[in-house]
């Protein structure tokens, strides 16, 4: 019976799908000595016969130093390819021995390899165009792992016969399971059943290293996939077909070439998913077997990041133990081939047995496609907005088929203004996080025995995040002293998806400092927990590096400095701006951009300034200067006095206080970071008190005056080499404000090329975290490179 398997099943685990097929040879001698139904050496023969290859590199199993190994051939006939087409269980080193026949070799040529060799022999092509000429197919064989020559000496120990004295061996031909054959020199052949071999090594003794760390169990990298389907519809079949996954162009090309000389039959992917479930499962893990083994003294790299269960890790922990005690025992060889065979079948009845309940009651991953987001709107401040919309157009660029969920704390007004159909927004408030994190404690709990808080007990955000790959925060600051209040909302925003097992990554964003008791606390707790922290600067990661571990930690530039227009999810907002940068662009005087903020007004008020009154002060002298002025908000909120995220209120204030002057443009409606950079285009400078206002100006090479309040402004300009342009809350008097602003206004040729030169880097820095996080979403297989 097929298991039920979804569409996200199909990708994550068989990868690009052109179609998928159960095939045979219809030549029974071209069956007669293979491991399934011929198809493979079918397929060879056809395109040898075609003209569409000159050569076939196959694998025989051979003797090196005097044990058995597989060994490279390159087949030119039908000959040499059937001399190949049994299954070789042996430790194959793809780059030492493969690589040379093919570069000696002069022609086209198709490859059969393991999954982990076609992913390095493509990565190789990549690097070749000569290589890549030549290579016109890969057809990758299935493959659960591989084994070390000891295991294949120890079955011909166990049958009172020495490697060394065998003439022939294959470990399987025949229907259905098949049978092994060990020929010694000058005797007669002795035949037994294929277990003999593969309850052995399907309990994972002497597997190959490097094996432990892969999850291609198909071959994500070949142009074919080929190998067994275990159901048992293909058990009752006369002859014992091959399933054939066709990935490419070139796969499809190759099929069709052989296609006459095949039984063909289309199967769902599905199929073959089920045909390997069990094997596939326990494969495909490699969070379950990095972590049993991690209780082992053992390493294995985790780049999948798995939530697992108990089932899970007790398989896991069953096969990685027998593989690290056959290594690791001297006497493993002796043991294994004393150890009554009735012993062996038990032990792999009972694993398997578990493998089977766990491919039934196996819950299926978090969907690979869906992305969640956190600590950032579409709307109200449009520097988070700009993160936002950067986020998403950024990983949709490396992984174009992702779903995003934005956990936004104005879930209303984003659903308004977002209509993109691969967005959906949820409620974050307060009150949802809050009523997230009971729920999240108890699955966190119960998870790790196999079990799972249902779906209608969750609320919509934590559901979200628990069906998400990777849960993204993008807080523009976060863990601070002097933000005491903000603590537990950093808490609730990450918090809850580590607890139902989904991975959580801190996009670039400023962190500290954390000298307080409770922001140190909440900082080592949270941190150590992210699977990544991107510091936004020098500055934070200095502050943020005695709290978390090295490898929890790396500096990115702001998000926002990879923004492009057309990442933009929301409208424009103003018919009247392209008139207003139109106007301004028509004049031949100077313009200043002066972004306003209510945070900063707030802190100012602190010192016993008036911020209103210094910024209209300020403007005051531009314009008796003879300049313009354009005034703007970076977070807006039309329709409320709220200055939570909306500086429209500072602007009517400023109107107040300034009244109609010539000269003077007052932005006082919502406006995003498409038109915010429109504006900022037609200006010569810009004055700015918003982090991401400031973001904008210096990636368009604007000369930028901050007045603000935290490192994480300098930190980001001093990438710019423009740091001292910076006053802080404390700093601001009306006659500092004036001498900065006449630096600026003097120097500002000289400045803009000295941002334009720092622009390129500034983005390839910012990308890091974009080039990190897609290696994450699509770790690719271990390959054979380093095989020797």
């Amino acid at each position: 019976m097929d298991k039920k398997w979804s569409n996200a099943d199909a990708n994550r685990f068989l990868g690009t799908v052109s179609g998928c097929f159960l095939t045979c040879s219809k030549d029974a001698d071209v069956r007669a000595g293979a491991a399934s139904g011929g198809t493979t050496s079918q397929i060879l023969i056809e395109l040898l016969s075609k003209g569409f290859i000159d050569g076939a590199l196959v694998w025989k199993l051979g003797t090196r130093d005097g044990r058995p190994c597989a060994e490279p051939i390159m087949a030119t006939t039908a000959e040499q390819v059937l001399s190949a087409r049994t299954s070789t269980y042996v430790a194959t080193y793809f780059a030492r021995d493969a690589m040379p026949v093919i570069q000696a070799f002069d022609g086209r040529i198709a490859v059969v390899a393991l999954p982990c060799d076609a992913t390095y022999l493509r990565r190789r092509m990549e690097r070749s165009p000569e290589l890549e000429q030549q290579v016109v197919g890969i057809l990758a064989l299935f493959c659960g792992h591989n084994s070390l020559p000891d295991l294949t000496e120890i079955v011909c120990a166990r049958h009172g016969v020495d490697w060394a004295d065998l003439e022939g061996f294959t470990y399987r031909t025949g229907s259905w399971r098949g049978n092994l054959t060990m020929t010694p020199k000058g005797d007669a052949p002795i035949v037994t059943s294929t277990r003999q071999f593969t309850h052995f090594q399907n309990l994972h003794y002497f597997s190959e290293k490097k094996c432990l760390a892969c999850f291609d169990h198909f071959g994500f990298d070949a142009d074919l996939s080929l190998g067994d389907s275990w159901t048992l519809s293909e058990m009752n079949r006369d002859i014992k077909p091959t399933v054939c996954v066709s990935r490419t162009a070139a796969g499809d090309r190759m099929l069709e070439l052989a296609r006459a000389a095949l039984d063909v039959q289309e199967i769902a992917p599905e199929h073959v998913l089920s045909g390997n479930s069990r094997g596939l499962l326990y494969h495909y893990n490699v969070s379950a077997r990095s972590r049993a083994a991690g209780g082992m003294g053992h390493t294995i790299n985790d780049r999948l990041h798995l939530p697992t269960s108990f089932l899970d890790r007790i398989i896991a922990r069953m096969g990685v133990g027998n593989a690290l005690w056959s290594w690791r025992d001297a006497d493993a060889r002796r043991k294994l081939e004393r150890r009554p065979f009735w012993a062996v079948k038990a032990q792999i009845y009972a694993f398997k047995a578990l493998q089977e309940l766990n491919s039934y009651a196996w819950r299926r991953y978090p969907d690979n496609r869906q992305i969640s987001l956190i600590g950032a709107t579409l709307t109200g401040n449009q520097g988070a907005a700009a993160m936002l919309e950067t986020s998403i157009g950024e990983i949709s660029k490396r992984f174009p088929e992702a779903r995003f969920v934005v956990h936004s704390y104005f879930p209303d007004a984003d659903r308004a203004a977002c209509t993109a159909s691969h967005v959906r927004i949820v409620d974050a408030r307060p009150k949802a996080l809050v009523l997230s994190a009971l729920p999240a404690m108890i699955d966190g709990v119960i998870r790790h025995v196999g079990l799972r808080v249902p779906n209608v007990l969750l609320t919509d955000s934590l559901r979200e995040i628990r069906n998400s790959s990777v849960l993204v925060d993008i807080s523009g600051i976060s863990l601070a002293d002097g933000r005491e209040k903000f603590l537990p909302f950093n808490l609730l925003c990450t918090w809850p998806a580590v607890l139902t097992g989904t991975p959580v990554v801190k996009l670039s964003q400023a962190m500290g400092p954390a000298k307080r008791p409770l922001t140190r606390l909440f900082a080592r707790f949270l941190l150590n927990r992210m699977q990544m922290n991107f510091a936004r600067g020098e500055t934070t990661m200095d502050l943020i590096a005695p709290l978390v571990a090295e490898e929890k930690r790396a500096i990115a530039a702001d998000i926002a400095f990879l923004y492009a227009s057309e990442y933009a999810l929301v409208p424009q907002w103003s018919d009247k701006l392209d008139e207003l940068a139109s106007t301004i662009s028509r004049k031949h005087g100077t313009t200043i951009a002066i972004s306003v903020s209510t945070v900063v007004a707030r802190l100012v008020k602190g010192t016993g300034q008036d911020y209103v009154d210094l910024v209209s002060r300020t403007i005051e002298r531009l314009l008796e200067n003879g300049h313009e002025v354009v005034v703007f908000p970076n977070a807006c909120r039309e329709g409320t006095d709220s200055t939570h995220n909306n500086d429209i209120p500072l602007i009517h204030a400023l109107a107040e206080r300034l009244g109609d002057r010539d000269g003077l443009y007052l932005v006082d409606h919502a406006i995003n970071t498409v038109a915010i950079r429109k504006l900022l285009s037609a200006c010569d400078c810009l004055i700015t008190s918003r982090f991401h206002a400031m973001v904008a100006g210096l990636s368009l090479a604007v000369p930028t005056l901050v007045l603000g309040w935290s490192h994480k402004y300098q930190e980001v300009m001093k990438m710019f080499g423009t740091e001292g342009r910076f006053l802080a809350a404390g700093e601001m008097t009306e006659a500092a404000i004036a001498a900065a602003v006449e630096e600026l206004l003097s120097g500002k040729d000289a400045i803009r090329q000295e941002l334009a030169q720092h622009g390129d880097e500034v983005r390839a820095l910012a990308a890091v975290q974009f080039e990190w996080l897609d290696a994450f979403l699509q770790p690719e297989a271990e390959t054979s490179g380093t095989d020797g």
